[in-house]
């Protein structure tokens, strides 16, 4: 078997909004960027085209969450890392293993790491106000759990706007015995969306009126756009039915990602 069989790299890829439809939900392309003075006094560079994701593999992890500034699409702004990473570390694990996971809250508010799709104790659950308390600040919690299935996943905060400003990785956990499909390389990639505005302000704004910041309301060149595909009645009764669910066809899309 290849030693590199399991070598698994996480690249970022482009996005676009806070609230969008993508979950295994990233963070920005990589790219090659010239960028200006003031941000170099950043933890993390995204931009940068040789910026990889680590990779932590065994049965004991260490993880330290921090609020540090980030670069992301050229634009600088606060993050929720692990390990100094943005998005989080991915975590490589084996079928069958207990695994130990410490976190170290290092931050001046509470955290959680939930472990999205996987079987664990109710009390290891990670989610603050149901499973258990919450990380408070400078502080550690152990998670420590038995890993019953394979296979690919991820784990986020359940703590504030903490997931849509970086705390969020994968979890690949390799099965028992051989592989399945033996291959010599893979990758993680790991979709979320992100904004460089305060995700506060931006909740705050949209509880106000939901649609401030959608750039693709229906207008009157848009009525006059379907009238000419179809026909008058037909465009009438389009916009009749979103009128009468209160919605407009672009409800999924209120925010630009700017």
């Amino acid at each position: 078997m290849n030693k590199n069989m399991f070598n698994r790299r996480r690249f970022l890829t482009g996005s676009s909004t806070l609230l969008g439809a993508s979950m295994l939900s990233t963070l920005p392309s990589i790219a090659n960027s010239a960028l200006g003075n003031g941000q170099q006094n950043v933890a993390v560079n995204s931009d940068k085209a040789d910026h990889i994701v680590p990779i932590l593999t065994g049965t004991e992890f260490d993880l330290y969450v921090s609020k540090q500034s980030a670069i992301v699409n050229g634009k600088k702004s606060m993050a929720t890392l692990i390990n100094d990473s943005l998005p989080a570390p991915t975590l490589k694990m084996r079928e069958g293993d207990t695994v130990v996971i410490r976190v170290h809250n290092q931050m001046d508010e509470s955290t959680s790491i939930h472990w999205h799709g996987l079987l664990v104790p109710f009390e290891m659950d990670g989610v603050p106000g149901i499973s258990f308390d919450g990380i408070p600040a400078n502080s550690t919690f152990t998670y420590k759990f038995k890993l019953k299935q394979s296979g690919t996943y991820w784990y986020h905060s359940h703590s504030g706007f903490q997931e849509q400003t970086g705390m969020l990785g994968a979890i690949v956990i390799e099965p028992k015995g051989r592989e399945r499909h033996p291959i010599e390389e893979d990758h993680v990639i790991v979709l979320s969306d992100w904004t460089s505005r305060n995700p506060h302000n931006l909740l705050k704004l949209l509880k106000q009126r939901a649609d401030f910041d959608n750039y693709h309301l229906p207008d009157f060149k848009k009525l006059l756009a379907d009238i000419a595909a179809t026909d008058i009645e037909a465009a009438h009764d389009k916009r009749k039915m979103w009128n009468q669910m209160r919605m407009m066809p672009t409800d999924f899309t209120d925010l630009s990602g700017e």
